[in-house]
C-alpha cells in the first residue's frame, strides 16, 4: 500500500511539472480575550461584566495554474474552557469556511463553486465578516468577466437543509438565511475613480406562510470613490431596498453615505455620515435598511449597538463620524475613531411611559493600537466607550447612567507554511 500511495504521488507531481502552478499552505492561529461591559448592549449591571477567549484556529490550502484554481479552508472556533479536557461532546465549532474551485474559459472569462466568502467594494453589504471567528461564507454559483479595469460577477445560490436521503417531497428552508440569491455586481476602476454597482435579489421562506410562498427582497447599490489630488478623496453611497420582508410586509428602504480623506503629515483623517432609515412604530411598510451580507463591524461604532448581530427596534441610525490612523513606530500604528449616534425616526413612540425622547442615541469613542512584531505575527490591543443617552434605553436594554466600555487583546499569527512554484520549463 504504501509502495502504491508513493508511486501515486510520483505521478502526480510528474504530470503538475508540465504545468506552471502554485501550491500555497498557511495557517491562521487567533485567540481574541475580551471585556465585555456594555457591548452590544446597555449594561444592566455595572457590577457583573463578562470576560472570555475566543480562538479561531484555520488550516488553508491553495491551487493555481492557469486554467485552474482551488482553495479548502478548515475551521475551528472555541471559547477557551468551552468543553471539559477529557469530555467526549465538544461544543465548539468545527467546519469547512471555504472549498470552492474556478475555472478560467480564457483570461477574461471564468466560473466559480461551491463555499466562498463573497466580498465587493467595503465589504458594506457584502463582506466576508474577517472580524468575526467564524467568518461568513456562502454556497453559491459565479460567473465572472474581467478586463481593462472593468469586473463583472454574476452570482446564483439555493440553499436547503434537509438530509439528502429524506428528501423526497418539498423545499421549506427552516435556516435563517436566504433560501435563494441572485446578484449582478459591477466594477470600474480608473486611476482616480472607482465605481460598484450591485442587483441583488434575495429570497426568504416567508414565515408562517407554507412551502411554496419566498418573500423576495431586491437592493439596488451604487458606490463612487474619487481622488482630488492634494491628499483629497470623495467618496458616497447609496442601496435601495424593495420588495417584501420575510414577514410579507412591503419594503421601502435607503441607505446613504458620504464622506471624506484629507491625508495630511501626521495621519489620514476621514469625515462622514451614514444615514440607514428606519420604521416608526405604527408603520405599515417596513423602511428599515438591512445590510443583510455585510461586514457590520466595520461601521456604525466597534462596540457594535447597530446591525452587529443585534437589533435596536428597526429606528434606523444616523452616523456621524470622524476616523484617524496615526503611525507610531515602523511597525505600528494607533487609531482613533468618534461616533455620535442618531435614530431618524422619533424614539417617543417606541417608549412605554409619557416621556419626551431626544433623537440623539450617544457617542462612542474607539481606540485600537497595532503591533506588527513580526511578518506572520501582529497584536492588537482596543478600548471603546459609549456614553449613551436616555433614548438609546429605550431601543436597548439596559441603563445608560452604568459605565458601558468594552476591552480586548488580540494575537493573530497567520505563517506561510509552504509555498511550491512550478513552472514549465522545469
Amino acid at each position: 500500500m504504501k509502495k502504491l500511495i508513493l508511486s501515486m504521488g510520483l505521478l502526480c507531481f510528474a504530470a503538475a511539472s508540465l504545468f506552471a502552478q502554485t501550491v500555497i499552505f498557511d495557517a491562521q492561529i487567533r485567540p481574541r480575550a475580551e471585556f465585555r461591559n456594555g457591548f452590544k448592549s446597555l449594561s444592566p449591571d455595572p457590577t457583573n461584566p463578562a470576560f472570555f477567549i475566543e480562538q479561531r484556529t484555520r488550516f488553508n490550502s491553495y491551487y493555481s495554474s492557469e486554467k485552474l484554481q482551488v482553495k479548502f479552508s478548515f475551521q475551528d472556533i472555541r471559547i477557551w474552557g468551552g468543553a471539559a479536557q477529557i469530555y467526549k461532546n465538544d461544543p465548539a465549532l468545527t467546519n469547512i469556511f471555504e472549498a470552492w474551485g474556478l475555472y478560467n474559459f480564457n483570461e477574461n472569462f471564468a466560473f466559480k463553486m461551491g463555499r466562498m466568502p463573497i466580498a465587493y467594494h467595503n465589504e458594506r453589504f457584502m463582506g466576508a465578516l474577517g472580524w468575526a471567528a467564524q467568518g461568513r461564507s456562502h454556497d453559491a454559483l459565479m460567473l465572472k468577466y474581467k478586463k481593462n479595469g472593468i469586473s463583472m460577477d454574476f452570482g446564483v445560490a439555493f440553499n436547503q437543509n434537509v438530509f439528502e436521503p429524506g428528501a423526497i417531497e418539498g423545499t421549506f428552508y427552516t435556516v435563517n438565511n436566504y433560501k435563494t440569491m441572485q446578484y449582478l455586481y459591477f466594477g470600474k476602476k480608473s486611476e482616480n475613480t472607482n465605481i460598484t454597482a450591485i442587483i441583488h435579489n434575495d429570497g426568504r421562506q416567508a414565515i408562517d406562510q407554507g412551502d411554496t410562498l419566498v418573500a423576495y427582497r431586491q437592493t439596488l447599490g451604487l458606490t463612487l470613490d474619487h481622488e482630488l489630488g492634494s491628499g483629497l478623496k470623495l467618496g458616497g453611497e447609496f442601496y435601495y431596498q424593495m420588495g417584501k420582508d420575510n414577514n410579507v410586509v412591503n419594503v421601502s428602504a435607503i441607505f446613504a453615505a458620504a464622506y471624506v480623506i484629507l491625508s495630511t503629515d501626521l495621519t489620514p483623517i476621514t469625515i462622514g455620515v451614514d444615514y440607514a432609515s428606519g420604521t416608526d412604530a405604527n408603520a405599515t411598510t417596513n423602511k428599515s435598511w438591512n445590510p443583510l451580507y455585510g461586514t457590520n463591524h466595520k461601521f456604525y461604532g466597534w462596540m457594535d449597538y447597530f446591525y452587529v448581530g443585534n437589533g435596536h427596534r428597526n429606528v434606523g441610525l444616523v452616523d456621524m463620524h470622524v476616523l484617524s490612523k496615526f503611525r507610531t513606530g515602523e511597525k505600528s500604528n494607533f487609531q482613533a475613531r468618534a461616533h455620535y449616534f442618531m435614530s431618524p425616526v422619533s424614539i417617543d413612540e417606541f417608549a412605554n411611559n409619557a416621556n419626551e425622547y431626544s433623537n440623539g442615541l450617544g457617542f462612542e469613542i474607539d481606540l485600537v493600537m497595532t503591533w506588527n512584531v513580526h511578518p506572520a505575527v501582529g497584536i492588537n490591543l482596543g478600548y471603546s466607550q459609549l456614553f449613551a443617552t436616555k433614548s438609546m434605553e429605550v431601543i436597548k436594554a439596559g441603563s445608560s447612567s452604568n459605565v458601558n466600555n468594552w476591552a480586548w487583546l488580540q494575537v493573530n499569527f497567520a505563517p506561510q507554511l509552504v509555498k511550491w512554484e512550478i513552472n514549465k520549463s522545469e
